[in-house]
């Protein structure tokens, strides 16, 4: 069958239709895949190319990201101190509150504010003490109950067989600029010799007990079992010199001590600038030649501290002169050193007397 016979004549036109529309689809097809794309050229400069450069900025970005999310983490996690360590106070020895009532203070000073009130008889733990003050008062570190504090030397006995040794803490003054110190040689300081033939003095150490008193002052000598009684003008509160007079101590143990009647009224205080001065009542020995002699309680008004036991110098010069080589005798002069760091000097009316006769005037000498 051939295109010219009658059967293709009359299907013609389709066939010639068809044939277009094959033709306008194959013009229609997918214009990107059958496009030719150019070839990508890549330069080698050692630079970042775009992408790598927007990728790295990315990573930066999250990386600080990171970096400022754990910072703030930190910042806002609770903080925890390290624990710091606190030194124990050691503890050196034992003390007990002598006085009716004695006060515990934040620093070892008379002015410092109070911490609490001891009673009598109250037995502290003794860390530290201070050197003596200008009037020879020491002051004790304590501890009571927890507590731990500063209590004056005038309300408080070491227990000697705890405390044998105490540490001493000096505070060191604070640096100041000075200006620069000349030095300048002291001239040595050379005693007069005595006269052929004049005695020497005596020097001895004693065992003392000593109290102050408002008018006045009180020492028992170890030795002869002899009582001195200090006292200033009458009136006078915190003398410095004045008369003084023996009594022998006839104090015996298991006698009274003391006389409830006689205790100082509740409230009572003193005009005395001793520091931490607490009136009382004195015993034993110093009580009863207090309560047997109402001349002696006028005189010398409260104890303000308890009595004290202690190791001291004694010391007796000769008074007189030398005639023609011979020794002439006149009254002489003791010197002790007080509990306070204080030199007390008497001087006796007569050479040497017992005690129902030995006086004389008494006077604080300047410790050097």
């Amino acid at each position: 069958m051939t295109p010219s016979t009658p059967y293709f004549r009359g299907r013609r036109p389709w066939l010639l239709l068809a044939g277009l529309l094959a033709l306008w689809l194959a013009a229609c097809g997918n214009g990107d895949e059958d496009q030719v794309r150019p070839t990508e050229l890549r330069v080698v400069t050692g630079e970042p190319t775009q992408v790598a450069l927007l990728s790295t900025i990315d990573a930066q970005q999250t990386q600080l990201a990171v970096v400022a999310n754990t910072a703030v983490a930190t910042a806002l996690r609770p903080f925890t101190p390290s624990p710091s360590i606190t030194a124990t106070p050691q503890v050196v020895g034992e003390g007990q509150v002598t006085t009716q009532e004695a006060l515990m203070l934040t620093e070892p000073s008379e002015t410092a504010a109070e911490l609490r009130v001891l009673e009598a008889g109250n037995v502290v733990e003794i860390l530290s003490e201070t050197a003596p003050n200008r009037i020879g008062v020491v002051y004790y570190q304590v501890r009571f109950e927890g507590e731990v504090g500063w209590v004056a030397s005038t309300q408080i006995r070491l227990n000697a067989d705890t405390a044998p040794e105490v540490a001493v803490l000096i505070t060191p003054p604070t640096q100041t600029s000075s200006p620069t110190a000349t030095i300048t040689t002291t001239p040595t300081i050379t005693p007069t010799p005595l006269p052929e033939g004049f005695p020497t003095p005596e020097i001895f150490a004693v065992v003392l007990v000593e109290q102050v008193f408002e008018g006045g002052r009180a020492f028992w000598f170890e030795p002869t079992q002899q009582i001195w009684v200090l006292r200033g003008e009458e009136g006078e509160i915190d003398p410095t010199s004045g008369t003084w007079q023996c009594y022998e101590d006839t104090f015996v143990e298991g006698q009274t001590e003391r006389d409830d009647a006689l205790d100082p009224p509740s409230g009572t205080v003193t005009e005395s600038q001793f520091s931490n001065a607490s009136p009382q009542q004195p015993v034993r020995g110093f009580g009863k030649v207090w309560r047997e002699n109402p001349d002696v309680r006028e005189a010398l008004g409260w104890a303000l501290i308890p009595e004290t036991r202690f190791n001291s110098r004694y010391q007796y010069v000769f008074g007189g002169e030398m005639v023609e080589g011979e020794y002439e005798p006149e009254p002489g002069t003791y010197e002790l050193d007080s509990l306070f760091q204080q030199t007390i000097r008497f001087t006796e009316d007569d050479i040497r007397q017992p005690c129902e006769n030995l006086s004389g005037t008494w006077e604080v000498v300047e410790t050097p």
